[in-house]
């Protein structure tokens, strides 16, 4: 793409003219993200039970004392080079990225 040449009174001209609509973007995301929020809470019905080390441990054990519970969820597609096989592995890695964002108090 080749850009065009123009004098500063226009560049200032056309700048602003994105900068009004930069600025209507950043109040649409604001209020889509305002709605995000306000989403309805699903409900855990099942009790889910997890295998950690020798122990088992309900889903609100792992929120100990905490209000919320912070969990990456890694997906990767079929031809990915990382393989996923030990489901265990990820639930570890999602204990441990919980532990450390608990002790900094996030």
């Amino acid at each position: 793409m080749q850009n065009n040449t123009v004098d500063r009174e226009e560049w200032i001209r056309q700048r602003a003219e994105l900068l009004t609509l930069e600025k209507a973007h950043t109040k649409e995301r604001d209020r889509l993200s305002e709605l995000r929020r306000q989403l309805p809470w699903v409900k855990v019905g099942k009790n889910y039970r997890f295998e950690l080390g020798e122990a088992e441990v309900s889903l609100a054990d792992l929120f100990g004392d905490h209000s919320q519970l912070i969990v990456y969820h890694l997906m990767f597609g079929e031809n990915s080079e990382i393989s996923l096989r030990a489901p265990l592995s990820l639930f570890t890695l999602c204990l441990c990225l919980l532990n450390i964002c608990i002790s900094i108090n996030l």
